[in-house]
Parts: structure tokens; C-alpha cells; sequence
């Protein structure tokens, strides 16, 4: 729903998901020991939008989980998401090539003698020649499992689906359902501790198009209310959001979920 205020151990919560029909972020610090896990639950969904006499679904197609810490730092080589550039393997094969050119020619005298028998000479020659020549090729390929979350610089985390068919096709399902995303640990010196989740997502990624309803001037009934249809999308979500500040319809980035923790 809109905004849910928890306490859990030493940190008092907060979460506000003004995007509630699209996208649904949860979290949780854990203590262990000095430091802390840091858990998460993401979900995505599409709703259904009416304009002018028509429906359109609505989602996300790509966001952008961040974290902002103040007296913690994200402990390295604990990410959820860690991509590793991938090892290329390379083989090279050689190609023997052979070409032949050559000439056949002959030349010769001949004339009859008293007793009738032939005589003369002839000669006959072949000249050519053979030539070799090697080609070598290099071939490279890898394979590479590409997961729906992985992880970026700067403490955040990009959600993308890569899809076989229409990239604009939205997410939805769930994303992480609890696992830990990374593990913090306490800035020396540091007397502030605060750690802020955002789920961002930009106007550009959110994607708009006609439900099976419509029957007909689907496409351009699309492009000319597209951007109408997500100023409607968040203008709800602004209602919800007493606030106004995370979701406001003229921002290039939505916050589409925000978790906040503040220890006590």
C-alpha cells in the first residue's frame, strides 16, 4: 500500500511504495554478528488502465534497485547479481590450399624412307607447377547466463529481463524473494547510521501498450496517449504518496519504492 512503519531490532522502518500496482520492495537488516545482511523482496506486476473509452496495460521494463549509506559500508566480494566479465575461448585452425597450373606441348619431323618405313623424331613435354598457401583462422565464442538482477557500481542494482521477443515486454513476478543482497558493515569513526533502499524507474521504462480489448486504431491510439497514460499512472501514485516528492509526474526518474532505516 502506500507507507508502513516497522521496528525491527534497533532500526525503525519505513516503507513507501506509491507504485503499488506495478512494483512492491521490501526489506530487512539482519545483525550478524558486527555486521549486517541486508535482505530483500521485489515484485513486479502490470495493471490495466482505462483512457478515453479504451485499455492499456501498463508496466515496468527495467528499474534500478540503489542504496544510500550513511555509517555503513557494502562489504566487498557479497554482492547478489556479481557478473563477471566472461573468459573468451579462442581456437585457430589452418587451411592447406593447393593450386596445380601446368602445360602439355609437342613438336616434331617426320618422313618416308625407300623402303617404305617411317622415319622422323618427336618430342613431347609437360612443364607446370604447384603451389601451397595456408590459411589460419581465429575463432572465438563463450556462452553467458545473463540473470535477471545483477549487480551495478556504486551500490545499486539493475532488474532487466532479457527477452527473445519484444524488449518492451514488462517484468513481473517476483525478483528476489528474500535473499540477501549484500552485507554491510560499520564505517570506522562514523556516528551516523542510516540506510536507504530506492527502486527507481524512468518514464522511459515504464511501457504502455493496448490490451486485446481494443479493436481497432490500437497503434495510434497508443502513440498519441502514451505520455497522458503515464502521467495517469502517476498521478496516482502521488495521492498515495502524502509527500509528493517520490513519485511526481514530471520527473525523468520515478521513485517507484523507497525503504528507509534509522536506528534508534
Amino acid at each position: 500500500m502506500g507507507e508502513a512503519i516497522t521496528l525491527t531490532e534497533n532500526f525503525k522502518k519505513r516503507e513507501t511504495n506509491p507504485l503499488t500496482d506495478l512494483s512492491g520492495l521490501s526489506m530487512e537488516l539482519r545483525p550478524n554478528g558486527e555486521e549486517l545482511d541486508v535482505h530483500c523482496q521485489l515484485r513486479f506486476a502490470t495493471d490495466e488502465i482505462e483512457f478515453s473509452s479504451r485499455a492499456y496495460v501498463v508496466g515496468i521494463r527495467q528499474a534500478r534497485l540503489q542504496l544510500y549509506l550513511e555509517g555503513w559500508d557494502k562489504k566487498i566480494g557479497a554482492d547478489y547479481g556479481d557478473l563477471k566479465i566472461p573468459t573468451v575461448e579462442r581456437s585457430s585452425k589452418s587451411v592447406q590450399e593447393t593450386c596445380t597450373s601446368g602445360e602439355i606441348g609437342g613438336g616434331g619431323a617426320a618422313s618416308i624412307a625407300g623402303d617404305g618405313m617411317p622415319t622422323g623424331s618427336g618430342q613431347v613435354g609437360v612443364t607446370g607447377n604447384v603451389k601451397k598457401s595456408w590459411k589460419e583462422a581465429l575463432e572465438s565464442e563463450y556462452n553467458q547466463e545473463i540473470p535477471p538482477i545483477t549487480s551495478l557500481p556504486n551500490n545499486a542494482w539493475q532488474i532487466k529481463v532479457m527477452h527473445d521477443g519484444s524488449p518492451d515486454t514488462p517484468l513481473e513476478g517476483t525478483a528476489l524473494s528474500g535473499e540477501r543482497l549484500c552485507i554491510l558493515s560499520r564505517t570506522q569513526g562514523s556516528n551516523q547510521s542510516h540506510v536507504t533502499a530506492e527502486l527507481q524507474v524512468r518514464r522511459s521504462q515504464i511501457t504502455v501498450r493496448p490490451s486485446k480489448g481494443n479493436k481497432w486504431g490500437k497503434m495510434f491510439s497508443l502513440s498519441r496517449n502514451k505520455d497522458a497514460i503515464i502521467a495517469k499512472v502517476l498521478e496516482k501514485a502521488i495521492k498515495r504518496e502524502a509527500e509528493g516528492a517520490t513519485a511526481r509526474s514530471l520527473d525523468a526518474v520515478v521513485v517507484a519504492s523507497k525503504v528507509d532505516f534509522e536506528e534508534q
